[in-house]
């Protein structure tokens, strides 16, 4: 997989990405202490990566405390049909993203859905408008899931904060103003609170008791920066894993090792089509290659693993953001 051309940085702008990486969301003030950089150079800088879109922001949902679960779909589609099917899934309410793949794998998508039925409703629906079946389907739920962050751009010994949600949450009644806010707290398209108060139409004290209500019901775990690591030299590929004989502590193992591994974005326990997924980030496919080599030997319970590039996104509520970062 080619990866386009890295952005230079310089020595302030790597100190403040290294900051960025390391930190959860965090305001202009606090970036400018932890980074040691004035408060204006910090407030320039974010100016700039924010005109390249080189940093969004977005949150942490927590979708099994809204009742439903997180399924994972890698399919084809006929070249024929190929852009009306994407854009109707790209637009179908319950797929949260959707991206283009190497191999394969053509493509995946994203589902968060209350019921199993939804999923055969989808492809039942794709067959019935385009006249097309989604081929070489491959589904999984994820069971947890671990954020680990841009470890390879914060400086020696300093990791990014973890993120961990698990599919056991209990659910938390909403209403659709609920979900029209998650909906923009996702997608970045805002600069502040008072913005999204004023698009939905509701006084900003509604809005701040509606997103701390989510919070504290567990919804919302966190917020996070988003950075296009493909703007500094970096391809993300996805790698899935089934397992045979595994022992007893491997789960423990396993996430220990992926919690410090440089390379690892974030990693999901899964069931269905595969056991494990984890998201890596490699300057190279032969790094990629390098990396599953590594992975099959460290850990022999590992039947078989997949290497499977991502090239684009086509739908996500966080990568196509134009939103400033205050």
């Amino acid at each position: 997989m080619s990866v386009p051309r890295p952005r230079k940085l310089s020595d302030n702008e790597r100190t403040l990405l290294a900051a960025i990486a390391a930190s959860e969301y965090i305001s202009a003030e606090a970036l400018a202490k932890l980074s040691g950089l004035r408060i204006h150079v910090v407030r320039y800088l974010l100016r700039i990566f924010n005109d390249e879109k080189l940093i969004s922001r977005s949150i942490f949902v927590d979708y099994s405390r809204l009742g439903s679960t997180i399924f994972n779909m890698f399919f084809s589609v006929s070249a024929q049909k190929r852009d009306a099917v994407l854009k109707f899934l790209a637009n179908y309410p319950s797929v949260t993203w959707l991206t283009e793949n190497g191999g394969e794998r053509r493509y995946e998508l994203s589902m968060a859905v209350q019921h199993f039925s939804e999923l055969p409703k989808l492809t039942d629906l794709v067959h019935e408008k385009f006249g097309v079946t989604l081929k070489n389907k491959i589904w999984a739920a994820e069971v947890d899931f671990h954020f680990y962050g841009y470890k390879q751009l914060t400086k020696p010994g300093k990791l990014p904060p973890r993120y961990s949600i698990s599919s056991a949450g209990t659910k938390l009644e909403v209403d659709e103003l609920d979900h029209k806010i998650l909906d923009r707290l996702r997608s970045a398209h805002f600069s502040s609170e008072k913005d999204i108060a004023r698009n939905l139409g509701i006084p900003a004290s509604s809005l701040s008791y509606r997103i701390n209500r989510l919070q504290k019901g567990g919804v919302i775990r966190g917020q996070r920066w988003v950075i296009a690591v493909e703007k500094l030299g970096y391809a993300e590929y996805q790698i899935l894993l089934d397992l045979e004989a595994a022992s007893k502590d491997f789960h423990q193992r396993f996430l220990s090792w992926s919690a410090t591994h440089p390379s690892i974005l974030a990693c999901f326990r899964c069931f269905g089509g595969w056991e494990y997924k984890i998201l890596l980030l490699a300057p190279s496919a032969e790094g990629a290659f390098q990396f599953q080599d590594d992975l099959s030997s460290k850990f022999p319970e590992v039947a078989q693993s997949q290497l499977i590039p991502r090239r684009s996104w086509l739908k996500t509520l966080v990568r196509d953001a134009d939103a400033r970062v205050p």
